[in-house]
């Protein structure tokens, strides 16, 4: 049976015309964040990637279940990317809505972390958004029980590598293809789709 291709996911975009870029560029989904960050999505902007056609990460800490639940509507997210556990009626909303979960954790402790509701995984770094390497010793990707994406330093010359070695559904990157915080670089977008589509061993069964 022929490997599914590794998915790709740019987060932090700030801009209408990153996104189409990034879009034109092949990558799968594209990541708004809702949390304090350099990276902070504007408001309207997941609206207009909606009308673009794509598929929008919305990125969630620290907000309340009324705050996610109303940026997901006003916003026209499809999916939402949690880096806190969700209460049972977060989940029961958003399922009801068609919203798909996903949840964000330390590569080091996603065995402990609460994973309920959680359709995939985005293990991270220590540091979210902060392009620090994530710790994969010890990690074993047969171990996970659902698809998982990888995130937490990853750039045009590392990415390759760590599919290689942790062989993900999907991958995750934000400072590392860009020219400055929340500003893409088309350059460096091109060059880290590149190195993912054109792998030996793009995506697993």
């Amino acid at each position: 049976m022929k490997a599914s291709p590794t998915l790709i996911k740019v987060c932090g975009l700030t801009r209408l015309d990153d996104g189409a870029m990034c879009l034109e560029a092949g990558v799968d989904y594209l990541g708004l964040i809702f949390a304090s960050s350099p990276r902070r999505a504007p408001e309207g902007l997941g609206r207009q990637f909606a009308q673009l056609g794509a598929s929008t990460v919305g990125v969630f800490r620290g907000r309340s279940d009324d705050d996610i639940v109303r940026i997901v509507e006003d916003e026209e997210i499809g999916i939402v990317q949690l880096h806190d556990p969700a209460s049972p009626a977060l989940r029961d909303h958003l399922e009801r809505g068609g919203v798909e979960v996903w949840r964000a954790v330390h590569a080091a402790d996603w065995r402990t972390a609460d994973l309920q509701g959680a359709r995939r995984l985005l293990l991270d770094g220590p540091a979210p958004g902060s392009g620090q390497l994530a710790d994969w010793s010890g990690f074993v990707p047969d171990e996970v029980d659902r698809p998982f994406l990888i995130a937490g330093g990853l750039t045009p010359d590392n990415v390759a590598a760590m599919i290689d070695l942790l062989h993900p559904h999907g991958v995750d990157v934000a400072s590392g293809v860009e020219s400055s915080p929340g500003i893409k670089s088309p350059e460096l977008v091109a060059r880290f789709v590149t190195q993912v589509r054109h792998h030996p061993e793009e995506g697993i069964e």
